[in-house]
């Protein structure tokens, strides 16, 4: 299954991970969520992510928040 990245462009915690998945050739899909329009706080997403912080980096039903432990 392939990764799923949710994140801002603007963020520099997700130009980090990004970068890393890049760096290390590793697939994942790209969802932009845009926290000035309070899409980080859509049920679904805050589901997900309770602390509505960007990124997360869904991996099958594991779900991590931390930019560190993504990186």
């Amino acid at each position: 299954e392939i990764m799923q990245l949710y994140h801002h462009p603007y963020s520099l915690d997700s130009q980090k991970v990004r970068l890393a998945l890049e760096e290390r050739e590793i697939d994942y899909i790209s969802y932009h969520v845009n926290p000035l329009k309070g899409k980080n706080m859509d049920s679904p997403f805050f589901r997900m992510n309770p602390s509505a912080k960007l990124p997360l980096l869904k991996n099958g039903g594991t779900i991590i928040y931390d930019t560190l432990d993504m990186i």
